[in-house]
């Protein structure tokens, strides 16, 4: 979510064709096509009358975020897996565009030269840090371990882009191997998979957080403290949340600033059909990361997002990519609880014949959107390349439903959504 607008991400998760692409949406035209309170379940297909910019870009797309320097330029960065590269692109309210438009024909629209290589496998997690001036540079996890050909070990791998230098001939991509204990205690080190920073915590000293994604005998939360305006970086919190929690594999963390509160999607795996999972509530704020709370729920928990609910509770939201579920937690005090579970299926009319379908089919990601007295929640469905859109107006999270499912169905076997 940039200002009016709506960032989508086609990844090509079924690997058909080369189908990456970045949309921008106009959120009041998309508000404008919700139905009222209490209606039937909207289902609307047509989103071009909405579409303000669409480019092809690299796929498998897993990260997008706005960086700003503070001189006039203003981006939207991209981490792509394709070719493990963070595309830069310029972004304005209601259009993106490339510097350096691609040569026809060729199958980005932008030139191969506007993306940067990562130097790095599967570049995954990104965030941007800034000093106030022009020194601001993106931090990217990937999925990948890189190998020291010095040590022959493998290094937790995050690069750092600072990105004043994006408009020289050849901008600077750094690598940095956290963590580097080399051959003193050969210690072997797993990929990064997501990186935070607090939101109030933007300036010269910033705080990073990367979390293990890949299920390990030691998946470990660590924080470090960065220099922006040098890079420098260096390690002051860990936390082994597979020794202290039997934690297998992460898919996201989230930030409450005021509380200084850390909320991390964890799993665990019984065995090859089972899974259980939850959201570990962390306290960042002395010397050592802290486990506060576990709050099991769900099977394959997501990227957590919070709200807060306008004279109502502070509210965590978790995609269930298994379940196909939104669970909604009330985070208001050390205490978690599950507030409510937003249901999976609709009814839909075919001709006259209704049955049900899905309104969440793996969803991944969420963004809020204020519209007058009613707030929307938009949630990417990675199953079936559609937009469910929740109204999540009302104090009361349990009224907190699904009202409508944005976009034409597209199954991975080409077949129609009927009934």
């Amino acid at each position: 979510m940039v200002g009016d607008d709506l960032v989508v991400l086609s990844s090509n998760f079924d690997q058909r064709y080369n189908a990456g692409r970045v949309h921008l949406y106009d959120l009041p035209k998309l508000v404008a096509k919700l139905p009222a309170e209490g209606a039937e379940v909207l289902f609307d297909e047509e989103l071009q009358s909405a579409l303000n910019a669409t480019l092809r870009i690299d796929q498998f797309a897993s990260d997008v975020v706005r960086a700003q320097d503070g001189q006039g330029q203003d981006w939207l960065l991209i981490a792509s897996r394709g070719r493990n590269q963070l595309t830069v692109l310029d972004y304005a309210p209601g259009a993106v565009t490339c510097t350096a438009p691609s040569e026809q024909p060729s199958r980005f629209d932008c030139a191969e030269s506007h993306g940067l290589n990562t130097r790095s496998q599967d570049p995954f997690s990104l965030v941007v840090m800034d000093s106030g001036t022009q020194s601001v540079a993106a931090y990217i996890s990937h999925l990948r371990s890189v190998r020291n050909q010095d040590d022959q070990l493998y290094r937790q791998s995050i690069t750092r882009v600072p990105l004043q230098s994006y408009q020289d001939s050849e901008p600077t991509v750094e690598r940095y191997t956290f963590l580097d204990y080399g051959g003193v205690t050969g210690m072997t080190f797993v990929p990064a998979g997501y990186l935070g920073i607090p939101a109030t915590d933007l300036r010269r000293r910033g705080t990073l957080v990367a979390v293990e994604r890949n299920r390990t005998p030691t998946m470990t939360l660590r924080g470090f403290t960065v220099r922006t305006d040098g890079g420098t970086v260096e390690q002051t919190h860990s936390l082994d949340l597979g020794a202290t929690i039997n934690a297998g594999a992460s898919r996201g963390l989230v930030f409450d600033a005021q509380r200084e509160r850390l909320y991390v999607s964890l799993r665990f795996q019984e065995n090859a059909d089972s899974f259980n999972a939850a959201i570990a509530t962390v306290d960042v704020r002395g010397d050592t990361f802290q486990v506060i709370g576990l709050t099991e729920v769900g099977e394959e928990l997501g990227q957590p997002i919070l709200h807060q609910v306008p004279g109502g509770p502070r509210l965590l939201y978790i995609p269930d990519i298994r379940l196909n579920t939104i669970w909604v937690m009330d985070v208001s005090t050390d205490v978690p609880v599950v507030a409510h579970r937003v249901e999976s299926v609709g009814l839909r009319d075919f001709s006259g014949t209704s049955a049900q379908v899905p309104l969440l089919a793996s969803p991944v990601d969420m963004a809020f959107y204020t519209s007058g007295a009613r707030t929307f929640a938009f949630v990417s469905n990675f199953s079936d390349s559609t937009l469910a859109v929740l109204d999540v107006s009302a104090t009361d999270p349990r009224k907190h439903r699904v009202v409508a499912r944005l976009g034409r169905d597209i199954d991975a076997e080409g077949e129609k959504e009927g009934p």
